[in-house]
Order: structure tokens, then C-alpha cells, then sequence
């Protein structure tokens, strides 16, 4: 019967343990700036690049609505569909949890949230409505 019991707590704390980690947070790409229009990419959090060119959605992004990204996520949209930095982008950390909207992706500022780095490259310095690439680390 001890065994038993054992077994049972270990399964309770296992199987709990497991459900009560943190779901992904959500990285939603929207056709129009400060977050409206309809929703070109929703994405999780996980690591992972996208290349808007084969997947569906190249040059239609113009804001990112983040829904409980985890902290210390970057990231980075790009005019380029190879993610190179010879072409305008934008950089994107997180510094705390909740859900947050960034309008556009032509400026720099950090506030307690988020970090948000453009990159304008020479004459390249549209982002708005021309995404290519997403990296998400």
C-alpha cells in the first residue's frame, strides 16, 4: 500500500508539475499599424526563424500585438527575406510579461516593457508593411 501511495504522489507531482508550466507566449503580426487589422502571422515564443517570402505574409506587417511573451525574448523583423542586416530592421526585447502592442516598427524606445531597436539601413529604412523575415530567439 505505501508503494502505491508513492507511486500515486509522484504521478500527482509529475503530471501537475508538467501542466502547470508556463504556456508559450504569443507573437501576433497584424496587417495594420498599432495593432489592428486582421492577424497576418500568430506565432509563439519558441525560438524559431520565418521566412515571409515561403510561409505566407511577405511585405503585409506593420505591428506586433505580444501576449505573455517570456522575458528576455528577442525579436527581430526584417526587410530582407534572409534576415541580413543590410537592409532596414528592427530588434525587439522583452523585459517583462503581460500583453503589449507595438504600433510600428520605425522608431526606437524602451520603457520598463520592452526594448524596440530600428535599424534603418542607408536609404532602406521602410519596416512598416515590408517585413520579410521574423526571428524569434
Amino acid at each position: 500500500m505505501k508503494t502505491l501511495f508513492k507511486i500515486f504522489i509522484f504521478l500527482t507531482v509529475f503530471v501537475v508539475g508538467s501542466s502547470a508550466k508556463a504556456q508559450s507566449g504569443l507573437v501576433i503580426f497584424r496587417e495594420n499599424n498599432e495593432g489592428t487589422g486582421k492577424t497576418i502571422k500568430q506565432l509563439t515564443d519558441s525560438p524559431a526563424t520565418y521566412d515571409l517570402t515561403q510561409v505566407g505574409g511577405n511585405d503585409e506587417i506593420r505591428s506586433v500585438v505580444l501576449v505573455n511573451v517570456r522575458v528576455g525574448a528577442v525579436i527581430s523583423v526584417f526587410n530582407d527575406n534572409t534576415g541580413s542586416s543590410g537592409h532596414a530592421y528592427t530588434v525587439i526585447t522583452v523585459k517583462s510579461s503581460g500583453q503589449f502592442t507595438l504600433g510600428g516598427f520605425e522608431g526606437s524606445w524602451e520603457d520598463g516593457n520592452l526594448k524596440v531597436d530600428y535599424r534603418p539601413f542607408g536609404n532602406d529604412r521602410e519596416l512598416d508593411g515590408k517585413v520579410s523575415f521574423i526571428r524569434i530567439e
